[in-house]
């Protein structure tokens, strides 16, 4: 028997629960809300203020919870009576949850294809909604740097590319490859210490370190059948830049590799640097400058102004 983790935020308080909900206790999972019943609103909130974000449903149980989740997506994007903080929050959760059990199974398809399914959900809500770029876009997370990085890569790089005029296919293809980019690190033994130091720091063994991520990336994905050649070319390219400091030293980069990388890089200061979002792109187009093309710096700039990010 298996268990597999969930996000509280994909609960909809006073409502049936079509599966047994458990939590981790001492190593051990304990049922904590029956199949068939639901949860008090303030039960709900008072697990959110106690930061336990974390639930477990049985893995024969998955396809109870992805239909219940599907549900809970359309019914949520689709209400106007729902705030967009609210919505953001569903779409936090159900990503955060399908990321994270992607990173634990990279080679399964059904992974994979509930984060091209939330990479749509992101796309549709970030195009539909002005404020939603806002209330996606946050420094911290309580599921951890690297899912929250994950996120955020996601929602700039739509928001980005929709300036630039990508057509969906592409939006679609860069939502995704946003998400599983760091994929990689979860392989990594040194994974955490990698990823929250700033790159201004590493020593040689560190940048060599630091590079597997993205071709240990390339061997759990290529030669998959359900992941189109994009996806894959834009997540082994997001750590390039024109300078040729990537793993790959490519120094020439199509629009859609270097908003992908442009964005990482950005979000990446403001984690292992503790910047504000203001302060970090100003110190980014100071560093950056040659390393990406100024016009498009100047652009990115410009949408995180418009998106009142900054």
């Amino acid at each position: 028997m298996g268990y597999i983790p969930f996000r509280i935020s994909t609960l909809r308080a006073e409502h049936p629960i079509p599966f047994g909900v458990h939590i981790l206790f001492k190593e051990q999972y304990i049922l904590y809300n029956e199949a068939g019943k639901g949860l008090a609103k303030e039960t709900l909130l008072k697990l959110k203020q106690q930061r336990i974000a974390k639930f477990y449903i049985l893995d024969s149980q998955e396809r109870e919870y992805q239909d219940y989740l599907d549900q809970l997506l359309n019914n949520t994007l689709s209400d106007p009576n729902v705030s967009t903080e609210d919505k953001a929050a569903v779409i936090e959760g159900a990503t955060t949850t399908a990321v994270e059990n992607a990173m634990a199974n990279p080679h399964s398809q059904k992974c994979y294809n509930s984060v091209a399914k939330m990479a749509q959900k992101i796309r549709e809500f970030i195009i539909n909604d002005p404020q939603a770029l806002g209330s996606l876009f946050g420094e911290t997370s309580h599921d951890g740097m690297l899912l929250a990085h994950s996120l955020n890569v996601c929602a700039l790089s739509i928001t980005l590319g929709k300036m630039l005029g990508l057509e969906q296919k592409q939006l679609d293809d860069l939502s995704i490859a946003a998400l599983l980019h760091d994929i990689g690190h979860k392989q990594l033994e040194s994974s955490f210490e990698l990823f929250t130091k700033s790159k201004t720091e590493f020593d040689l063994k560190d940048k060599k370190s630091y590079a597997q991520h993205v071709l240990i990336a390339q061997d759990l994905l290529q030669d998959k059948a359900y992941i189109d050649e994009d996806i894959l070319r834009l997540i082994q390219r997001h750590e390039e830049n024109l300078y040729g400091e990537g793993p790959l030293k490519l120094k020439k980069l199509e629009l859609d590799e270097e908003i992908l990388s442009i964005v990482n890089a950005y979000d990446k200061k403001i984690m292992t640097l503790n910047l504000s979002r203001g302060d970090a792109i100003k110190q980014f187009m100071i560093d950056e400058v040659g390393k990406y093309n100024l016009k498009l710096l100047t652009q990115f700039r410009k949408m995180l102004k418009l998106s009142n990010l900054i």
